[in-house]
Parts: structure tokens; C-alpha cells; sequence
């Protein structure tokens, strides 16, 4: 079952309905996370670094 996605005014962008994945990846002093849509189109990512 997919939820609905309630009207977020702050949100740039809403994936109502929509399968994804997410892939966190740390590499020394740097996490990196990006989601995915099941077919391979690109939601949403970021880094961040450690200082």
C-alpha cells in the first residue's frame, strides 16, 4: 500500500505514489545520500562533510 503525500509548502518537489530506493555511502569523512524512483530517475541527494 502507497500513502498519499499531504500538501508540504516547503517541499521543492513530492514523490506522491512512487517506489524508491536510497543509497547511503560513507567515505572517510563524507556521507553521501541519494534517492532513487525505482526506474532509476534521481529524487533527491546530498553530502555531508565532516570538519
Amino acid at each position: 500500500m502507497m500513502n498519499e503525500v499531504a500538501d508540504l509548502p516547503w517541499a521543492r518537489k513530492i514523490a506522491s505514489r512512487t517506489q524508491a530506493f536510497q543509497v547511503i555511502c560513507v567515505d572517510g569523512g563524507t556521507l553521501t545520500y541519494r534517492a532513487s524512483a525505482a526506474n532509476g530517475d534521481p529524487l533527491d541527494a546530498m553530502a555531508l562533510n565532516k570538519s
